[in-house]
């Protein structure tokens, strides 16, 4: 059982790292996943093994849902920020038709947020699958 703090930020610093030829977006995509393990990977995992969920659709949808939750959570915030700063839910459905409203990071095109939703969901089955052991029969 390789421990997911480890795992997930060193899938997400190679994938992001290499995909954008990136040092600072490898470390920012460690440091996310670290955030992401501590905060949704391990609630979960554990969750996981104390109900039996361990088998290979459990250990893929858990992954996924690891890798989601934090650019969900990215693009609420975007939204919310970008209504409290313009009180004009017009300029917001006008962002949303450029992209992905990522709070410091700006607008990302769609396109480039679904690459790295993909990235990141790669990662967290990754990070799930090889950081809880299955059940020895």
């Amino acid at each position: 059982m390789a421990p997911a703090a480890l795992v997930g930020p060193t899938c997400a610093a190679a994938l992001f790292g290499l995909l954008y030829l990136s040092w600072q977006a490898a470390q920012v995509a460690a440091i996310a996943a670290i955030v992401t393990v501590l905060l949704v990977g391990w609630p979960l995992i554990f969750w996981m093994l104390d109900n039996g969920k361990t088998g290979p659709v459990s250990r893929t949808v858990i992954g996924i849902v690891c890798a989601l939750l934090p650019f969900t959570g990215a693009v609420l915030s975007g939204m919310f920020g970008l209504y409290a700063r313009s009180n004009d839910s017009n300029y917001v459905g006008w962002v949303l038709d450029h992209g992905a409203p990522i709070p410091y990071f700006g607008t990302i095109p769609w396109l480039r947020f679904g690459v790295m939703l993909t990235l990141a969901s790669i990662c967290g089955i990754v990070t799930i699958w090889t950081s809880a052991r299955r059940k020895s029969s």
